[in-house]
Order: structure tokens, then C-alpha cells, then sequence
């Protein structure tokens, strides 16, 4: 298998393949067409820490004040979406803003693990 490693819903069941031209394989060998493939965010986290404000824009635009340290917040895994997913606005919100964001995938737990080996626990 070759090209980019993505995740696609086949008969209602989440399976990983490789995008290869025009259509994906899957791990099984069985070929989709990527035109009629339904991406999946392509992690499956348990959780999602981000931090607070961390764009000038964001602070400006809510009047808020920079914290002297990081504040951090959790998602659900639910709010993840893969390529050409519908985006829905959730009933009552005022905004609906999106972001780039940077993210670390972590692939094995670690605690009190030193700076030189840190990144062998990350995924992606």
C-alpha cells in the first residue's frame, strides 16, 4: 500500500486504508472509490486537551485577557470530523468559528518521561 493513510466508514464499520489515486485500499485489499468515500477523522483519541486563547485574535475579538500561564479545556472526540464531513452548528450558538490547529497525537501513556525521549510515545 502506498499514499496518505486515511480513515472511511465501508458498510457502517470504520476500517483504515491508503489513499491511491483515485480510490483508497483498505487494510483487507478490497478497493473503494475515493470520489464516494465517507472520511473519518483519522485518530480515534479517548480525550482532547487544548488550551485557552492562544491566537491574539481570539483575545482581542472576546475582549479577554491574556492568562500569565496556559489554561487548558477538553473535548469531546465527538466534536472531530473527517474530509467533506457535514459541519452542523449546534442549536443556540451565536458563533461558529473554525481555527487551524497544531495537535499531537500521543500513542503510548507516559509520565515523568525525559525530554530526549519524549516524542518515541508520540503517534502522529
Amino acid at each position: 500500500m502506498q499514499g496518505r493513510r486515511v480513515r472511511v466508514t465501508v458498510n457502517g464499520t470504520a476500517q483504515w486504508g491508503r489513499l491511491d489515486g483515485n480510490a483508497i485500499e483498505l487494510e483487507s485489499g478490497e478497493r473503494i472509490e475515493e470520489a464516494t468515500a465517507t472520511y473519518l477523522a483519522p485518530v480515534q483519541p479517548s480525550k482532547i486537551i487544548a488550551t485557552h486563547l492562544t491566537y491574539r485574535s481570539r483575545v482581542e475579538e472576546y475582549a479577554a485577557r491574556t492568562p500569565p500561564e496556559p489554561s487548558y479545556f477538553m473535548k469531546p472526540p465527538t466534536t472531530l470530523n473527517g474530509h467533506r464531513g457535514a459541519l452542523r452548528r449546534p442549536k443556540g450558538a451565536r458563533f461558529l468559528n473554525y481555527e487551524g490547529e497544531v495537535a499531537v497525537v500521543i500513542g503510548t501513556r507516559m509520565h515523568g518521561v525525559s525530554q530526549d525521549t519524549v516524542l518515541d510515545h508520540v503517534a502522529g
